[in-house]
């Protein structure tokens, strides 16, 4: 599978996810996080800045297959259970 599955919220592989804060969503070290398909979508098609990784819920991944497919040929795309998911960033993320 395309996709690299995420079962602790404390797996170094998707340590720039953790605890996430509002201020983050516009900035974390010079990275950004993004939310929502269209968003997502916009930056993996036109976006001038590297995309680094794809953290998306299980239950999205299947929603979502025909953007994170053809980024996975680029970009690690994490997939983890919601809950685990909601733990590694802090809230209950969609």
């Amino acid at each position: 599978m395309a996709y690299i599955a995420i079962s602790r919220a404390d797996d170094p592989r998707i340590e720039p996810f953790f605890n996430i804060r509002e201020r983050d969503l516009v900035g974390r070290h010079g990275r950004f996080i993004l939310e929502g398909r269209l968003v997502v979508e916009l930056a993996l098609g036109q976006s001038p800045c590297p995309i680094e990784a794809i953290f998306v819920a299980e239950n999205r991944a299947d929603t979502l297959a025909d953007l994170l497919l053809p980024a996975a040929r680029r970009v690690p795309v994490y997939v983890a259970p919601q809950a685990v998911m909601s733990a590694a960033v802090g809230f209950d993320m969609h």
